[in-house]
């Protein structure tokens, strides 16, 4: 490295120029930064660079694919209506899609009540 100075090489590690006695900043910097924690977290976040928290990323919406798939199937009266009726109920947090996987149960139940009594 060379000093700022004079412009004369000089080591790394020397914490002043051998020829015009300047200080090596580089050096100083780094020594400080080590003894005061604190002065290297305001460097981080002087006015430059301002301290911006994170923001939270938007809750995304839950896919309504199982429960429609749930109500369609439910309505037609097909085993498939239960199944993703079940994995619907399981899986799902929303409380429309919830109902919806409900409605398609009740629906299946309905249709299955109904095929029962045909054949009776």
């Amino acid at each position: 490295m060379f000093c700022k100075k004079c412009g004369k090489e000089m080591s790394e590690n020397s914490r002043f120029c051998p020829y015009c006695g300047e200080e090596n900043e580089v050096l100083a910097n780094k020594e400080e930064k080590q003894a005061d924690p604190a002065a290297a977290y305001r460097a981080m976040y002087n006015d430059d660079n301002e301290y911006r928290p994170i923001q939270k990323a938007p809750a995304q919406q839950e896919s309504k694919v199982i429960p429609i798939l749930a109500l369609i199937f439910g309505l037609l009266g097909g085993w498939l209506g239960l199944l993703f009726g079940i994995i619907g109920l399981t899986k799902c947090k929303e409380k429309g899609n919830k109902a919806m996987c409900i409605i398609g149960i009740v629906a299946w139940a309905v249709w299955l009540t109904i095929l029962i009594m045909q054949n009776a």
